[in-house]
């Protein structure tokens, strides 16, 4: 999508991981959103599949992945999550990746 821009960012505390997404862009149609989601590669290995609780893998919901999903305003789209769980430790060095799927325009991943 041209003239994209923001920032995603994950932090991880005790027992729990938050993240959060700001884009900025020329236009966005207001209370669309983009599907945002923790992935188990970077982004230049393709992403990978959604990256789920390690304690309890196989459940692909709101609680066993991470979707910090977006609501846009106009020029800005903002989203969050907290999820109950950590990412492996060996996984937070450079495997994940939060990528944002361009659902608003069209089916592919940006």
């Amino acid at each position: 999508m041209s003239g994209l821009s923001g920032t995603a960012e994950l932090k991880v505390g005790a027992g729990a991981i938050q993240s959060s997404v700001n884009l900025l862009g020329p236009a966005f149609e207001v209370g669309s959103n983009f599907k945002v989601h923790l992935h188990a590669l970077p982004c230049a290995a393709g992403g990978g599949g959604h990256y789920q609780d390690p304690s309890n893998p196989g459940v692909a919901d709101y609680f066993g992945e991470h979707w910090p999903e977006t609501k846009c305003y106009a020029r800005e789209c903002r989203g969050q999550a907290v999820s109950s769980w950590q990412p492996l430790e060996g996984d937070l060095s450079g495997v994940l990746s939060i990528v944002i799927h361009d659902t608003v325009h069209v089916n592919t991943s940006v």
